[in-house]
């Protein structure tokens, strides 16, 4: 997987987060009520990051190569991107 801008997106880690966080209704809402409530693209931003990271942790239980790359993967994420999406929709 590359770093490389990915369909308009900083990369396919990113594209993918917001795709999956609004692909569907009930995330969409959960997920656009939050960008209402965020006072700022930043506190969107660090909220996106937490859950996503902690339901990461959480679905995969204790450490192993999965999990690490995962982790790996997730931190590539520019959430700062999505939440500016989130933000303007």
């Amino acid at each position: 997987m590359s770093d490389e801008i990915y369909k308009g997106w900083t990369n396919h880690a990113t594209w993918a987060t917001h795709r999956w966080i609004t692909g569907n209704e009930s995330n969409n809402r959960y997920w656009q009520s939050a960008a209402h409530e965020s006072e700022s693209v930043a506190d969107l931003a660090d909220k996106l990051e937490q859950e996503i990271t902690a339901e990461a942790n959480e679905a995969l239980g204790s450490a192993s190569l999965f999990a690490d790359l995962l982790i790996s993967v997730l931190e590539t994420v520019n959430y700062r991107e999505i939440a500016e999406a989130l933000k303007s929709s």
